[in-house]
């Protein structure tokens, strides 16, 4: 097993605070460092130790995302479809596990672009049956009211062995879905109810992870004290509910993240050094290709709305700096090279 201190590296990585002055600066440690205690450890190494666990040879995973809508983010943005790819990317390749992927309509265009330039073929469930690294698109209620009967359903029919929220806006405590600044999506946007599934998912002993960034995506819930207490906004918000942004959704292992996508990016390197196959983290040339496709069909900048290559305002470049530093930690952890002068 890799040294401790490469585990506490894959985290810092993805922490690495990025952060405008428009997106709240300085509340990502804060935010990290109350997941870390909740989970027990590096949040990267917990989330592939548990997805190590957990999969079986052709485990059905369900991977959602989802943030924002018209008329900014009119597709979604590129922090989200980005690490869901990756990630199905490397749970197909390191444990034959098939990717169920739930979002909403209206970013359909943009997940599925994102997966195939990650080499994840979408097709039908007949198809990706018998196919490796294929993800199925599967669509699920925006009627909160039909959500936990659906959950269930949805649950008995693809039997998952993981449920995956990245970047996937949440209710806060009142069941309203808010921006990062406060400002309420619904009910004049209608988004995906996954938080159904997720509590299901959670009942029935299935393993669920949340990925996010700011404290309004789904799994926040698990640190809602400290999110209400760190991030503006947070605990007051700008609509009538006066609850705050803050997610009210829990799940079992959560990672903050300064990009979504980035957090995805750190399970990705985890698994690859608990599966010794350094190929499970996408290379640098891959994500050049996602993050050209994800905007090309659609996704914005979530910081800027424009349809350009950045993620949260940060740069194309950036991203693959990420990547890269990641993969050197994959080398370092998995060398075996003797240091004999």
């Amino acid at each position: 097993m890799a040294h401790p201190g490469i585990w506490e590296s894959l985290d810092r990585v993805i922490t690495i605070e990025l952060r405008s002055a428009e997106l709240n600066p300085g509340t990502l440690a804060a935010l990290y460092e109350a997941a870390r205690e909740k989970v027990g450890g590096p949040v990267t190494q917990v989330a592939a130790m548990r997805l190590d666990e957990a999969l079986g040879s052709g485990a059905p995973v369900i991977l959602t995302t989802g943030a924002g809508g018209p008329p900014w983010l009119f597709q979604g943005e590129t922090d989200g479809p980005l690490g869901l790819a990756g990630l199905a990317r490397a749970l197909s390749l390191g444990y034959g596990s098939w990717p169920i992927v739930v979002t909403e309509a209206r970013s359909l265009a943009p997940v599925t672009a994102t997966l195939v330039a990650c080499g994840v073929s979408v097709l039908d469930e007949a198809l990706a049956r018998v196919r490796p690294t294929t993800a199925t698109l599967a669509p699920f209620t925006t009627d909160p009211a039909a959500a936990q009967r659906e959950a269930e359903a949805f649950l008995d029919r693809w039997a998952p062995a993981a449920v995956i929220a990245i970047e996937k806006t949440s209710p806060n405590r009142a069941g309203v879905i808010h921006s990062v600044t406060g400002k309420a999506w619904t009910p004049a946007v209608d988004f995906a109810r996954v938080e159904a599934l997720i509590a299901e998912a959670r009942r029935r002993g299935i393993l669920t992870i949340g990925v996010g960034d700011m404290g309004n995506e789904m799994g926040f819930g698990l640190i809602e004290d400290t999110v209400r207490k760190t991030v503006a906004r947070a605990d007051v918000c700008q609509c009538p509910c006066g609850q705050g942004m803050a997610s009210a959704v829990i799940t079992d292992v959560l990672i903050p993240a300064s990009v979504s996508n980035w957090g995805c990016y750190g399970v990705e390197a985890a698994l690859a050094i608990v599966k010794r196959r350094p190929d499970l983290l996408h290379d640098a040339h891959t994500e050049r290709a996602m993050l050209s496709a994800c905007a090309a069909a659609g996704a914005v900048d979530g910081l800027t709305s424009r349809q350009i290559l950045a993620v949260d305002g940060t740069s194309g470049e950036v991203q693959v700096a990420v990547i890269t530093l990641l993969a050197e930690l994959i080398g370092k952890a998995l060398s075996a090279q003797p240091v004999d002068y």
